[in-house]
């Protein structure tokens, strides 16, 4: 009798009871899943200390939104996923989609995050399921390569997954990898917004470097670029992408720290930076950025397949650090006048897809 009236009980009520009864909060997203409604779901959502995960949580969740506008998009973070997932696999409708944060962890040096992707793939065999633009990159290496056929054959049991990758050196690995897998390329989507307004008054110089293992400039090489900034822009202003406060990443704030970060950009007359998202910020912003490449060419990937002529923004490789500083001259003194940016119609196969 007792394992028949459980049964009875909804799922997210009994995970709720559970939640409870040993003092833990119930998740935000508990209440936001609806059944009378077709549910899409982001999962891996980036509420942590990234500014470019939560930028690609806050442009993909929009994307899904000018798709579906009757639609109930429900966003879990990274670390809610296995929870919501057990919840969530015996609730969901056979017309509800799932989506997977995009970004560049589709590989063995972001281990938990392509195990945690694997998890939604192995949990939702029925529903479609989109993978947004993704780099994609598993090294040559035991663990790297058992991480691969890991990943190749969950993807390959998924009867309706679609991959998307962000650049042409990602999407002939991805083709490579797992070829009986829907695999397709369109720009990060963090590139279909458009956040050049309002206009502001330009006056800050901006550097932006990282210091971790994407990190492509030797030491060396790092400390001749920050004398010849110091040098060239006393008063330059040294910030990063992952230099956000806790509270600041909630799915409740996340979105006025990313207007905040893209207000500072647009007081910006160059940013000097190595981050992928920094440079992509500088796009959408409209903000003059010299950027040098990191250490698997994602930046180099997503640069020249999608913004190579955008007059702006300059590329230079590790050993270019003389004339990189040269060119972000010429940008601050430059007149720039950026009123708009579009690359709309570079994203139509993802909404198809979707």
């Amino acid at each position: 009798m007792v394992k028949k009236l459980k049964k009875l009980v909804p799922e997210k009520l009994k995970l709720k009871i559970k939640l409870l009864a040993v003092g833990n909060k119930v998740p935000y997203w508990m209440d936001k899943v609806d059944k009378t409604k077709m549910n899409i779901f982001v999962f891996l959502a980036g509420f942590y200390q990234n500014l470019g995960d939560m930028a690609i949580t806050y442009a993909q969740v929009e994307f899904l939104r000018k798709l579906y506008p009757d639609a109930n998009i429900v966003a879990i973070s990274s670390n809610q996923t296995y929870i919501a997932v057990k919840t969530i696999k015996h609730i969901i409708n056979p017309n509800d989609i799932v989506t997977i944060i995009g970004g560049g962890n589709m590989s063995n040096m972001y281990q938990s995050l392509e195990n945690t992707r694997l998890y939604v793939v192995n949990n939702f065999p029925n529903n479609r399921i989109i993978s947004f633009p993704q780099s994609v990159d598993f090294s040559d290496t035991v663990s790297g390569l058992k991480s691969l056929e890991v990943s190749r054959k969950t993807y390959f049991k998924h009867k309706d997954l679609t991959i998307f990758t962000r650049e042409s050196n990602s999407f002939e690995r991805a083709k490579k990898y797992f070829p009986n897998v829907n695999i397709k390329i369109c720009p990060d989507i963090v590139l279909s917004l458009n956040k050049v307004e309002p206009i502001c008054e330009r006056t800050d110089v901006i550097c932006c470097l990282r210091s971790d293992k994407e990190q492509y400039l030797s030491n060396s090489e790092k400390q001749t670029l920050l004398s010849l900034i110091k040098e060239a822009f006393p008063d330059a202003i040294f910030t990063d992408t992952v230099d956000v406060a806790l509270e600041d990443c909630t799915p409740e704030r996340y979105k006025n720290t990313l207007e905040s970060f893209w207000g500072r950009l647009r007081k910006g007359r160059v940013v000097i930076t190595d981050r992928l998202h920094c440079m992509i910020f500088c796009a959408i912003t409209g903000t003059p950025c010299v950027v040098f490449d990191n250490s698997n060419r994602k930046i180099s990937g997503v640069y020249n397949q999608w913004i190579p002529n955008i007059s702006y923004i300059k590329l230079f490789l590790n050993d270019e650090i003389e004339e990189a500083i040269s060119e972000a001259k010429k940008l601050y003194n430059a007149d720039f006048n950026i009123t708009s940016f579009d690359l709309s119609d570079k994203f139509q196969e993802l909404a198809d897809a979707v």
